[in-house]
Protein backbone atom coordinates (compact mmCIF):
# COMPACT_ATOMS: atom_id res chain seq x y z
CA UNK A 1 0.00 0.00 0.00
CA UNK A 2 1.10 3.53 -0.73
CA UNK A 3 0.17 6.58 1.31
CA UNK A 4 0.25 9.86 -0.60
CA UNK A 5 0.48 13.06 1.45
CA UNK A 6 0.16 16.47 -0.16
CA UNK A 7 0.18 19.94 1.36
CA UNK A 8 -1.37 22.74 -0.62
CA UNK A 9 -4.08 25.40 -0.35
CA UNK A 10 -7.75 24.39 0.04
CA UNK A 11 -8.86 25.75 -3.35
CA UNK A 12 -6.51 23.35 -5.16
CA UNK A 13 -8.18 20.26 -3.70
CA UNK A 14 -11.64 21.78 -4.19
CA UNK A 15 -10.82 22.52 -7.82
CA UNK A 16 -9.98 18.94 -8.78
CA UNK A 17 -12.33 16.76 -6.70
CA UNK A 18 -14.21 15.37 -9.71
CA UNK A 19 -10.96 14.32 -11.43
CA UNK A 20 -9.66 12.72 -8.23
CA UNK A 21 -12.84 10.69 -7.80
CA UNK A 22 -12.22 9.11 -11.21
CA UNK A 23 -9.01 7.57 -9.82
CA UNK A 24 -9.45 7.05 -6.07
CA UNK A 25 -12.44 6.34 -3.86
CA UNK A 26 -11.66 8.78 -1.09
CA UNK A 27 -9.20 10.82 0.93
CA UNK A 28 -8.79 12.78 4.12
CA UNK A 29 -8.12 16.51 4.35
CA UNK A 30 -6.84 18.20 7.49
CA UNK A 31 -7.07 21.98 7.64
CA UNK A 32 -4.04 23.90 8.88
CA UNK A 33 -2.40 27.29 8.83
CA UNK A 34 0.74 27.43 6.77
CA UNK A 35 3.50 29.90 6.13
CA UNK A 36 4.91 30.50 2.65
CA UNK A 37 7.70 33.03 2.11
CA UNK A 38 6.75 34.92 5.25
CA UNK A 39 3.02 35.04 4.53
CA UNK A 40 0.53 33.09 6.64
CA UNK A 41 -2.14 31.28 4.60
CA UNK A 42 -4.78 28.61 4.89
CA UNK A 43 -3.38 25.20 4.08
CA UNK A 44 -4.59 21.61 3.83
CA UNK A 45 -2.91 18.29 4.32
CA UNK A 46 -4.43 15.82 1.81
CA UNK A 47 -3.84 12.10 2.29
CA UNK A 48 -5.02 8.98 0.49
CA UNK A 49 -4.05 5.31 0.52
CA UNK A 50 -4.01 2.96 -2.47
CA UNK A 51 -2.27 -0.21 -3.59
CA UNK A 52 -1.71 1.25 -7.08
CA UNK A 53 1.47 3.30 -7.56
CA UNK A 54 0.17 4.54 -10.92
CA UNK A 55 -2.89 5.96 -9.13
CA UNK A 56 -0.60 7.75 -6.67
CA UNK A 57 1.28 9.35 -9.56
CA UNK A 58 -1.96 10.31 -11.33
CA UNK A 59 -3.42 11.92 -8.18
CA UNK A 60 -0.21 13.87 -7.56
CA UNK A 61 -0.18 15.06 -11.17
CA UNK A 62 -3.85 16.15 -11.06
CA UNK A 63 -3.30 18.15 -7.88
CA UNK A 64 -0.04 19.61 -9.17
CA UNK A 65 -1.72 20.69 -12.43
CA UNK A 66 -4.63 22.28 -10.54
CA UNK A 67 -2.16 24.17 -8.34
CA UNK A 68 -0.38 25.42 -11.48
CA UNK A 69 -3.69 26.53 -13.03
CA UNK A 70 -4.46 28.51 -9.87
CA UNK A 71 -1.08 30.23 -9.92
CA UNK A 72 0.45 28.38 -6.97
CA UNK A 73 4.24 28.08 -7.05
CA UNK A 74 4.40 24.50 -5.76
CA UNK A 75 2.87 21.70 -3.73
CA UNK A 76 4.63 19.59 -1.13
CA UNK A 77 4.19 15.82 -1.33
CA UNK A 78 5.60 12.52 -0.19
CA UNK A 79 4.78 8.91 -0.91
CA UNK A 80 5.32 6.30 1.77
CA UNK A 81 4.96 2.56 1.39
CA UNK A 82 3.01 1.36 4.44
CA UNK A 83 1.22 -1.68 5.71
CA UNK A 84 -2.46 -0.78 6.15
CA UNK A 85 -5.21 -3.14 7.29
CA UNK A 86 -8.80 -2.49 6.26
CA UNK A 87 -11.69 -4.15 8.05
CA UNK A 88 -14.78 -5.28 6.20
CA UNK A 89 -17.55 -3.53 8.11
CA UNK A 90 -20.28 -5.23 6.06
CA UNK A 91 -19.44 -8.47 7.88
CA UNK A 92 -19.04 -6.82 11.26
CA UNK A 93 -21.25 -8.02 14.11
CA UNK A 94 -21.46 -6.39 17.49
CA UNK A 95 -19.75 -8.18 20.34
CA UNK A 96 -22.00 -10.23 22.61
CA UNK A 97 -22.50 -8.61 26.02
Amino acid sequence: MYELNIRTVPTVIDGCKSELLQIIDGWTVFEATGMWKGTEENSVHFTTVTDDLDAVTAVKNIINFEAWKQGEESIMFNVVEKQWTFTNLEKFTAPIK
